[in-house]
């Protein structure tokens, strides 16, 4: 998928709409359009980049920090108890968009969402 194509860029880009709720350097996150629970989120580098195996190290250090503050205002705000950080890589992991993301989902006790289970 080319760069102009990507759905991802054309948000980053202004030409989508995303209900982005904040911005770094070098990151967005915004509210995911089929949240599988409340307050789910994607974070997204603004640079187009396949998967993970794109990312230099410098990036993925700030991608920590980033992550972290919108995961510690999870737990702050009482919108999750804990969260997932999930990302698929690859086509053979189920990654449909080709640009890097990740999925940070709040979580609840008892909250019936399940990850990892074989069909």
């Amino acid at each position: 998928m080319s760069k102009k194509e990507c759905v991802f860029c054309k948000i980053i880009q202004g030409e989508i709409k995303g209900d982005v709720i904040r911005a770094s350097n070098s990151f967005i996150a915004l509210k995911d359009r089929s949240p599988v629970a409340p307050g789910h989120l994607l974070i997204i580098p603004k640079k187009h980049m396949g998967n993970l195996l794109d990312m230099s190290p410098s990036l993925g250090e700030e991608f920590v920090k980033f992550t972290k503050e919108l995961a510690e205002e999870i737990i702050d705000n009482k919108i999750g108890d804990g969260f997932n950080l999930i990302s698929n890589n690859l086509p053979a992991a189920g990654q449909i968009v080709e640009h890097l993301h990740f999925h940070l989902i709040p979580r609840k006790e008892g909250d019936g969402i399940r990850f990892f289970v074989k069909k």
